[in-house]
């Protein structure tokens, strides 16, 4: 019996069975003949759109015999396959490729589009993960990470002796302690909640405010310092305290040389300051000596 010859294995056509999803393929010709011919030759490979107006999902390739234009353009984000011409391309094919390059180059650049949209979608995760990492999943305000990081910016070395002044305030809700006991942590989620809601709304733009932890909060602040600085932390401080049912104890603090910033020196003053502001009586602002 004649043995049988042993087929040698050869790439097939493409990397078909590399997609998890349909190619989505637009043709861009003014040739008709052009236009009947590639779609006949990729219709094979995936949904084909001979108009952008026909374009249902998502184009992964263009194929397109011209240059960059309004049209193509508005496919950033799509392989490009440029037949007979001159210009940018993730593929180029000669203007008589044939039906079986037309498809070879498809599954070959769709795995390349594939790849790329991984990447961008990591790309998205990680920015969510990292902002996730930096905010308080209660109050939706930067949390301890984010604000020891401005701190460190913010106290950073300055420019002229003119420029704004920096401060620290520290908020502490009084006997918040005992809306928990009584009321429960719902309640207490609620209180924490609309405290950081109304003292967003209650600083400027260049001041930034985060939830330190538990029932403490933290303002930096640009611009004001001595009694100025007092009636502002103080205004923040009743202001956000309105519609709790609650009261806040708050400290301050700033350097006493611009030039010469030490946030951890600034921020244990503020905290030194909320403490006899505490020991006080609460319900009261007292800036650091």
């Amino acid at each position: 019996m004649p043995s049988r010859k042993k087929e040698t294995p050869h790439f097939r056509d493409g990397l078909g069975a590399l997609m998890t999803k349909p190619i989505g393929i637009l043709i861009l010709t003014n040739d008709d003949e052009r236009q009947s011919r590639w779609s006949a030759a990729v219709s094979q490979v995936g949904s084909v759109w001979c108009s952008t107006a026909d374009v249902v999902g998502s184009v992964d390739i263009a194929i397109t015999d011209r240059p960059v234009d309004r049209e193509t353009a508005g496919f950033a984000d799509a392989g490009r396959i440029l037949v007979g011409a001159d210009g940018p391309a993730d593929v180029s094919l000669p203007g008589d490729a044939t039906p079986r390059e037309l498809r070879l180059a498809c599954r070959l650049l769709a795995e390349i589009v594939r790849l790329r949209q991984e990447r961008k979608k990591d790309r998205r995760e990680r920015k969510v993960l990292a902002l996730l990492a930096q905010s308080d999943p209660l109050t939706g305000l930067p949390n301890r990470r984010a604000w020891d990081a401005e701190l460190q910016v913010r106290a950073g070395p300055c420019g002229a002796p003119d420029e704004p002044g920096f401060a620290v305030a520290i908020f502490d809700l009084d006997y918040f302690k005992r809306v928990n006991d009584e009321q429960g942590h719902v309640a207490g989620d609620r209180v924490l909640r609309q405290f950081a809601r109304q003292i967003q709304q209650n600083i400027r733009s260049d001041d930034y405010a985060a939830r330190l932890g538990g029932d403490e909060f933290g303002l930096l602040l640009a611009g004001p310092t001595g009694e100025q600085l007092q009636a502002v932390v103080e205004r923040v401080r009743w202001e956000s305290c309105r519609g709790t049912g609650i009261t806040a104890s708050a400290g301050f603090a700033f350097p006493s040389n611009s030039q010469d910033m030490d946030p951890e020196a600034v921020f244990a003053a503020a905290d030194e300051a909320l403490r006899l502001a505490k020991s006080a009586g609460r319900d009261r602002t007292i800036a650091a000596s």
